[in-house]
């Protein structure tokens, strides 16, 4: 909040004159996304862990965490305090989940101590301080209004920039996955059965024939 006053006194240096009339009281409010809420609670149901990290102040970012309903005990961990070495990072990230006053090379950090511990990280992000640790998560993911060099570095462009559409993005990245897995069944399945249509034929002594039980056209008669 900003209180604004008029005085008539002049303004000498850096203190503030006697006499000051409040004019007005302005109130500054971060804009969240309507559908921020409902994605998290999607993402959370799936087992997927989320991290909020911000260059804002840390009692800000923990205000904003809390409209979108993470639970965060007092303010956010402040980034001027975080350690520098990865393996003391990385059991701070285990412990707390909302950071704030987080510089640029921290967030890069940040994401590297995640993987360090086996995890597969996607980071969301629309500002030029976010293109490192976009560039270095396992998907790098950019708003639609985000800045050319974030969106340069990203994996996935949002253009609507809607939230929602992530929980859609999981949904198909799994169903690729899916594909993937039957389709090698099958190939695993048809080599296994080639290799064993071979042992039998070999130990048998057996002359593999085709086209309707004739010998195939490169066999000797």
């Amino acid at each position: 909040m900003l209180l604004l006053a008029r005085t008539d006194e002049p303004l000498i240096g850096e203190a503030l004159p006697a006499g000051g009339v409040p004019v007005a009281v302005v109130t500054f409010r971060e804009n969240v996304r309507p559908d921020a809420a409902e994605t998290l609670d999607y993402f959370h149901a799936q087992g997927v862990r989320t991290v909020v990290i911000s260059g804002d102040s840390p009692r800000t970012v923990a205000a904003v965490a809390r409209e979108v309903g993470l639970e965060v005990a007092g303010q956010a961990y402040d980034g001027r305090t975080l350690p520098d070495e990865p393996g003391e990072l990385a059991d701070v990230m285990a412990e707390h989940s909302v950071f704030g006053r987080v510089s640029p090379d921290q967030k890069k950090a940040m994401v590297q101590a995640l993987q360090s511990r086996g995890h597969v990280v996607a980071m969301t992000g629309d500002g030029v301080n976010d293109a490192l640790a976009l560039k270095t998560a396992d998907l790098g993911i950019a708003m639609g209004n985000a800045a050319p060099a974030t969106k340069a570095v990203s994996r996935m462009v949002l253009l609507d920039g809607r939230f929602d559409r992530l929980p859609r993005v999981l949904g198909e990245g799994r169903q690729v996955i899916a594909n993937m897995e039957r389709l090698a069944h099958i190939y695993l399945t048809k080599t296994t059965y080639a290799l064993l249509f071979g042992v039998v034929f070999s130990l048998f002594a057996w002359q593999f024939r085709c086209c309707h039980g004739r010998p195939p056209p490169w066999t000797s008669s």
